[in-house]
């Protein structure tokens, strides 16, 4: 694992920039500030070889995200929204163990970190 996991906020809103002045103060993180590029250009984030990217729910449309996450499964995605404290995790890693007791952990494990309020897709 390397020493520094790159982080990128992905936007332009108020939001992200708040996220970006809190995990400076985090010296495993190496925090990159994107503005928005056009959709065209999304797949683009794969050449800066980030673990996360976060990004503002309100500002993209499904698609676009749902795109990325295709053509980049390794990447954690973070949906913040800004108007509900809401939290999009998304990942596109296969696990080829995933057994209906491993499911079920994962669920568990889910539903008591975040009280049933975050939503996870694996």
């Amino acid at each position: 694992m390397p020493e520094f996991q790159k982080v990128i906020l992905y936007g332009d809103s108020l939001l992200l920039t708040a996220i970006a002045g809190s995990l400076a103060g985090f010296p495993s993180l190496e925090v990159v500030m994107l503005k928005s590029l056009p959709i065209s250009h999304f797949s683009d984030l794969g050449t800066l070889q980030a673990s996360v990217v976060i990004f503002d729910l309100t500002e993209f449309p499904a698609q676009s995200i749902l795109s990325l996450l295709e053509n980049q499964p390794d990447r954690l995605l973070i949906g913040l929204d800004s108007a509900g404290e809401r939290i999009l995790l998304l990942s596109g890693k296969d696990s080829h163990t995933m057994t209906t007791k491993r499911l079920v952990q994962l669920i568990n494990h889910m539903l008591l970190e975040t009280g049933g309020e975050t939503s996870y897709i694996a």
